[in-house]
């Protein structure tokens, strides 16, 4: 039996969105390593023994990440 956790769901997407943002930028770009910094503590806060109950503070920590915008170019 599976449980949908919207929370989780939600954590996952994040995740996936800035996993497929992270290849478009160049390697030596700062954004790129400040989103793979930014991805790394939001996993080390996630408790894999209670992944519901941590997925809310994993997402609090990509926010910053996810609310950068574009740059004007990327246009």
């Amino acid at each position: 039996l599976a449980v949908f956790d919207d929370n989780v769901f939600q954590l996952v997407m994040d995740l996936e969105v800035l996993g497929e943002m992270m290849p478009q930028l160049p390697a030596d770009s700062a954004r790129r390593w400040e989103i793979l910094r930014t991805a790394d503590r939001a996993l080390d806060a996630l408790d894999l023994q209670d992944v519901a109950g941590t997925a809310a503070a994993a997402r609090d920590i990509l926010a910053p990440a996810l609310a950068v915008p574009a740059q004007e170019s990327a246009h």
